[in-house]
């Protein structure tokens, strides 16, 4: 059995972020023209977060992410009752999708990185998705990125940050099995720590 410190989840697909400030940092390949980068994104890095066995290191598959995760935390927000707008504000005033979002601009501008955010009522939904039980409805964590800039331009720009797509089916689907060392060879080491 795997056990791991971070996001667990009782779903097939089982997606979560790694956030480090350890790695080397990345520089955005800024658009001269001053293209505006429409988010998320079926052009470029991955849109759909679901079955697939893969860790994702590059800028646009996690610009998308947190695209992603963004217009679902609006469109849930939507169904907020006062009372739990009140708590969240409280509790956890960066966890609101306004400032989300404020954030996410603030950071890219300063990367260099124009960005718009796609309405949530595109036909491309389907198509630009985080797995239900992974979304930041079922898993708020999968958004911690947002917490503060620095948080959010570590998960960006740091080439050590990622996001693990997975299943609990058996591990990466050209994984090999050790059987002494009871591991798959491409799970790093904080999936079997205690």
């Amino acid at each position: 059995m795997k056990t791991r410190n971070d996001y667990v989840s009782n779903s097939s697909s089982a997606s979560f972020i790694v956030i480090t400030d350890t790695g080397g940092w990345t520089t955005p390949a800024v658009n001269p023209d001053g293209a505006v980068y429409t988010l998320p994104s079926l052009d470029t890095g991955e849109s759909e977060f679901g079955w697939q066995t893969e860790r994702y290191y590059d800028l646009s598959s996690k610009l998308n992410w947190c695209a992603i995760i963004l217009r679902s935390k609006r469109e849930q927000e939507k169904y907020d009752t006062p009372d739990e707008t009140l708590k969240e504000c409280v509790e956890k005033p960066w966890f609101r999708s306004a400032e989300m979002e404020k954030t996410f601009m603030k950071v890219c501008s300063g990367a260099g990185l124009r960005i718009e955010l796609k309405p949530e009522s595109d036909d491309d939904n389907f198509e630009c998705y985080i797995d239900h039980q992974s979304n930041v409805g079922e898993e708020p964590d999968n958004a911690r990125m947002f917490q503060s800039e620095k948080t959010l331009r570590d998960f960006l720009f740091n080439d050590g940050s990622y996001i693990d797509c997975s299943n609990d089916n058996g591990g990466r689907d050209d994984d090999d099995y050790d059987f002494n060392t009871r591991r798959y060879s491409s799970q790093p080491e904080d999936y079997y720590k205690a």
